[in-house]
């Protein structure tokens, strides 16, 4: 009997295999699919090549373009090429590619990456850890092809030309979620001294209707604040300001190891930031990073407490916390977040709501995770600066010689 509410993640790495779409097609047709490991899109016709470089695919399966006509696909990444060989300084776009994933009628949210598109999106993510693409020439391209006026989260960077950026805001007339780097890619490339931002990205980001949700990736000054709160602090409803990935390479560069004690009173901006970086860089954002991160589950429960004595009794029915931001720091220190981050899964439940259960999740996803991170790149040897942060933090015990045998715990909840 076919499965109503079937749910499949699919992240292998081969293409998503044409047996399970078959499958999918005779017996489970209401089944959801996200599709989450990077798929290669290919015409195979002359003269409009593969969507990504190597021709080469993943254990050499083809992607099967009948799994776009899917009903329950939501959720797909894709490779996009923006180079080829013969010209490796010029720009491409293998734009017959678009209307072929458009043919997908139900999908959400769309994850691209420079290897480097439906009738409405939800949400659009440009892969920036694999490289850096045109991606603001490549939004405006979809708006051709896509329904852009319905999506409601974007993440991504700019590499040249804050101006299209500024275009595609004004087609982003219901975006309240918006992930964006600063520093156009670039500039980020030929100034790495520079200690203020650029002004054709902070009009960019001033160019979108006010925002619910901010994320900041690289910014340097805090004029450019005050000019994005002018535009978006009143309907903020969260805020994150990030270095960038790049400031963990180059730790001498200004937009590392800032702190950045905002406060948003009426939507404004009430303290300065500091004027300099913190002399001690990486070391102090890896301190102040490991503490924020250790979750247990007694600053779980108390984290519910603070959310559910502010809302009338029994409204806060489930709530997840999942300590995130690791990915922007060393292999080593990852590893240490992971470790002490565990996430938690509170419910309430009961015939009059008077039962709070918590459960430890994703902790086998960690450790597979960890085994396979070893298996491919070696063993763990942590820095002598991080095993100081460590034993200053949660010291050894008796008989404890590892760093992953101490007993750590988190830290008080500040209010």
């Amino acid at each position: 009997m076919p499965l109503v509410q079937l749910l499949m993640n699919y992240m292998m790495r081969n293409m998503f295999p044409a047996q399970l779409h078959s499958a999918l097609c005779q017996y489970h047709r209401t089944c959801r699919l996200n599709i989450w490991s990077f798929q290669s899109l290919s015409l195979d016709r002359p003269g409009l090549g593969r969507t990504q470089l190597s021709h080469d695919l993943p254990y050499g399966d083809p992607f099967e373009m009948d799994v776009l006509k899917l009903p329950g696909l939501r959720t797909l990444a894709i490779n996009y090429s923006t180079k080829e060989s013969s010209r490796p300084n010029s720009w491409i776009h293998h734009d017959e590619i678009l209307p072929f994933v458009c043919m997908a009628p139900n999908l959400k949210h769309l994850i691209i990456r420079a290897a480097d598109l439906l009738r409405s999106l939800n949400s659009l993510s440009f892969d920036l850890l694999r490289g850096f693409g045109p991606w603001e020439e490549i939004l405006l391209r979809m708006a051709n092809v896509v329904d852009l006026s319905h999506l409601r989260s974007l993440d991504m960077c700019v590499h040249t030309d804050p101006s299209m950026l500024s275009s595609a805001a004004r087609l982003l007339k219901n975006l309240n979620r918006l992930y964006i780097h600063i520093q156009p890619w670039r500039r980020d490339q030929a100034d790495f001294a520079a200690d203020a931002d650029d002004g054709g990205m902070i009009a960019a980001v001033c160019a979108f209707n006010p925002l619910q949700f901010l994320c900041l990736r690289g910014v340097r000054s805090v004029i450019s604040l005050r000019q994005i709160f002018s535009q978006h602090g009143q309907s903020l409803k969260g805020l994150i300001i990030e270095a960038s990935e790049r400031a963990r390479t180059f730790p001498a560069r200004h937009d590392n190891g800032y702190k950045f004690p905002i406060f948003l009173d009426d939507g404004h901006l009430t303290q300065e930031l500091a004027d300099k970086p913190e002399t001690d860089g990486i070391a102090s954002c890896f301190r102040d990073a490991v503490i924020n991160a250790a979750m247990d589950e007694k600053l779980a429960m108390g984290i519910w407490n603070i959310i559910s004595s502010s809302q009338p009794p029994g409204r806060l029915k489930n709530l997840r916390i999942t300590p995130f931001g690791s990915a922007f720091f060393s292999r080593e220190e990852m590893h240490v977040l992971h470790h002490v981050s565990s996430s938690f899964l509170i419910t309430r439940s009961g015939s009059y709501g008077d039962t709070v259960e918590i459960a430890e999740i994703g902790r086998m996803a960690w450790e597979v995770w960890r085994e396979a991170d070893i298996a491919e790149e070696g063993t763990l040897r942590l820095p002598h600066e991080v095993k100081e942060i460590l034993n200053e933090l949660w010291p050894l015990g008796p008989g404890q010689k590892k760093w992953g045998e101490m007993k750590w715990k988190s830290f008080p909840l500040q209010i």
